[in-house]
C-alpha cells in the first residue's frame, strides 16, 4: 500500500466542498475519515510531521519528509476549518483522544472548539486572552486542555470530560451528570511552604482542591440540588447547585457537611488532608437531582501517596 499527501490535498477539499454544497454530512464524515487514515499511517509523532509515502509491505517510509507533503496535508485539513471567522489564521489543531468530533484549533485572535468535527466553530474559554495560541494539548490522562499563548503563557482549562462527553444524544436529554475524575486528598507541604524574600517568586493558579462535579441542563431548572453519599449511603455532605441553561460545574472541597451555623462553601479548603477535616479516602456517590429525576455517578477520593516521592 502506497501513501501520498497529495491525494489527500485532492479529496479532502473536493469532499469538504461537497458537504457544503448538498448539506449532506456525508460527505464531512468521510473526509474527517481520510485524514484520520493519514495521521494512522504518515504522521511521525517524534517529529511532528507527515511523510510523503508510506509502504505498509515494506514496513518503510520513502522519500524523507517533504515541504511540499506538510504543505499538502495542512491545507487539506484547513478545508475542514472553513467555518472559522474570517481572517483567523490557524496555527495549531488537536482533535480529542476520547471523541473525535470534539477538536480545538488555535489561531491568531484565540483559541476556538467544535462539537461536530468542525462544521461549526465556538470561541471557547471564558477567561482566555483575545491571543496567539500556538499550541495545544489534551493530557492523555487527566484530560486537562493545555493551550500556549504568544506572550500570555500557558493555559490551562482543567477537566474536560463534559466536553468529551457532551454528544447529541447528551444535548437531547433534559439533564444530565458526566462522569467525575478522581478527586486526590492532597497533603500540605510545610516543609516546602517557606516565605522567600525579594520579588523572585513567581507561583501560577492552581486547580482547586477536591472534586469537579459537572452536569449538564438542557434548560434552565426549577430546583437542582447535589448531594455526596458515602458506600453505606449516608448522605455526608449538599451543594449548592446552578440551574442555569449548558455546563455547569460545582466543586466540593471534600469536607464533611459543616457543623449548623458554620459557614460551609464548596470549594477552598485549608491545611490537612485536602482542606481542613476532609474525608477519608475512598468511594462516594454523587446525586443530582433535577426535574424529579435522581442521577448518579461514583467518586473515587485518592490519598495523597506523592507527597515524599520527589
Amino acid at each position: 500500500m502506497t501513501l501520498w499527501a497529495d491525494d489527500l490535498y485532492m479529496s479532502v477539499p473536493y469532499l469538504a466542498r461537497m458537504g457544503k454544497l448538498t448539506g449532506d454530512n456525508k460527505y464531512f464524515d468521510f473526509a474527517i475519515k481520510q485524514v484520520e487514515q493519514f495521521n494512522k499511517y504518515i504522521y511521525d509523532e517524534a517529529t511532528g510531521l507527515y511523510f510523503h509515502t508510506f509502504f505498509n509491505d515494506e514496513n518503510m517510509n520513502g522519500v524523507a519528509r517533504w515541504g511540499r507533503c506538510n504543505g499538502w496535508v495542512a491545507l487539506a485539513q484547513v478545508e475542514l476549518l472553513n467555518n472559522l471567522p474570517a481572517n483567523h489564521p490557524v496555527w495549531a489543531i488537536a482533535e480529542d483522544h476520547v471523541n473525535p468530533n470534539l477538536l480545538f484549533v488555535g489561531t491568531e485572535f484565540g483559541l476556538f472548539a467544535s462539537l461536530d468535527a468542525g462544521k461549526s466553530w465556538q470561541k471557547f474559554m471564558n477567561n482566555y486572552p483575545t491571543v496567539r495560541t500556538d499550541d495545544i494539548l489534551i493530557h492523555p490522562r487527566d484530560n486537562d486542555l493545555i493551550v500556549a499563548s504568544h506572550g500570555r503563557s500557558v493555559w490551562i482549562a482543567d477537566d474536560i470530560t463534559p466536553l468529551q462527553q457532551l454528544t447529541p444524544a447528551v444535548r437531547a436529554t433534559d439533564a444530565t451528570l458526566f462522569d467525575i475524575r478522581p478527586a486526590i486528598a492532597w497533603l500540605n507541604d510545610q516543609q516546602n511552604n517557606q516565605q522567600v524574600g525579594g520579588q523572585k517568586v513567581f507561583v501560577g493558579e492552581n486547580a482547586p482542591r477536591g472534586a469537579a462535579i459537572n452536569y449538564y441542563l438542557k434548560a434552565n431548572a426549577g430546583d437542582v440540588k447535589i448531594s455526596i453519599a458515602d458506600v453505606n449511603g449516608r448522605t455526608i455532605r449538599t451543594l449548592e447547585a446552578a440551574k442555569t441553561a449548558g455546563i455547569n460545574r460545582v466543586m466540593w472541597n471534600l469536607a464533611p457537611q459543616p457543623p449548623q451555623g458554620q459557614q460551609g462553601g464548596g470549594g477552598g479548603g485549608g491545611g490537612g488532608r485536602g482542606g481542613a477535616g476532609a474525608v477519608e479516602p475512598g468511594t462516594y456517590i454523587v446525586t443530582l437531582e433535577v426535574g424529579g429525576k435522581k442521577l448518579t455517578k461514583p467518586l473515587q477520593v485518592l490519598q495523597d501517596r506523592w507527597l515524599n516521592e520527589r
